[in-house]
């Protein structure tokens, strides 16, 4: 079976896809912080994992050299059959497009951006067609997998009998369900044509959309805060992806399941919160179980 080495097993995404290539019966190896990439035995199909700023989050190496200059130590003297650098879709910014051959904003990007960009052109500047980038939409997974990012926060507040929208209910942007990503990060590394990809759903959820999902879930209490900004980006074209493999995504909504019906109608019976009061242009078309669970909200 082929040899994986991953790193980034300390966020979601890494520990997931070395879970689940074991569970194909696939090796996988990691490299410990201190590992000098050149001197290292063959490494097999690389998955770049590691975010390339120094913040704490899970996807940061806590010691060591830095992501980028860990990339830059692979490139340059490491032995290996595929190497795919995980970027980020935040590349595309606020530009009119999302595909992979879109032309990129070139107003001065902000810190992490610019990181990403710089990761990528690493990569690319490369002439071996085995050395890979995919950008990632931003991805949701299920409670029991810890997550990092917007949705799990929201989870855990559900929990708790409330949640804080910062951005309107029509805000929206593209999530892509773990089980994808660790399904198509192996076969893009082993077998893709292209040196870039787009790993994301297609599809726009809204704020809306969560906030419904996590009322019939926890039959929690939604609260949007005053002049909630309205934040919108250009659909994710995965076009590629599409053609390329197949690629049919799962729904983004189904990490967080519901709860059987009886339990959703009982919950449904009993007192309501509040509904919120929005402002003309923030109204959208939401079920009752999200306008009887919203209220105002005043920082």
């Amino acid at each position: 079976m082929p040899l994986f080495t991953i790193l980034g097993t300390d966020s979601t995404v890494g520990r997931r896809l070395a879970c689940e290539l074991r569970g194909h019966g696939h090796q996988v190896q990691t490299l410990s912080d201190d590992a000098a990439p050149g001197g290292h035995r063959a490494l097999g199909h690389v998955v770049f994992a590691l975010a390339p700023t120094d913040d704490p989050s899970p996807m940061s190496s806590a010691s060591g050299p830095p992501p980028l200059d860990r990339l830059a130590g692979l490139l340059q003297g490491a032995r290996f059959e595929s190497l795919l650098y995980v970027s980020s879709t935040c590349v595309y910014a606020d530009g009119d497009r999302a595909d992979e051959e879109a032309p990129l904003p070139l107003e001065p990007p902000d810190p992490s951006r610019l990181a990403w960009l710089t990761g990528e052109s690493m990569c690319l500047a490369t002439q071996a067609p085995t050395v890979r980038v995919v950008r990632l939409a931003q991805v949701v997974s299920a409670e029991g997998d810890g997550g990092d990012g917007w949705v799990a926060q929201l989870g855990r507040e559900a929990a708790h009998g409330r949640i804080v929208l910062r951005g309107s209910l029509q805000s929206a942007r593209d999530y892509v369900h773990i089980d994808d990503v660790v399904r198509m990060l192996p076969a893009i590394a082993m077998r893709g044509r292209h040196r870039l990809y787009n790993l994301a759903s297609g599809r726009q959820t809204t704020h809306a959309e969560w906030a419904e999902r996590l009322v019939r879930r926890y039959g929690c209490r939604v609260e949007v805060v005053a002049d909630a900004p309205l934040q919108r980006t250009a659909p994710i074209d995965i076009t590629r992806l599409r053609e390329e493999f197949g690629f049919t995504p799962w729904p983004a909504l189904e990490v967080l399941p519901l709860p059987a019906a009886d339990r959703w109608m009982r919950a449904a019976a009993g007192p309501q919160p509040p509904m919120v009061h929005l402002p003309l242009h923030e109204r959208t078309p939401c079920s009752r179980s999200l306008q009887a669970a919203c209220s105002a909200y005043t920082r």
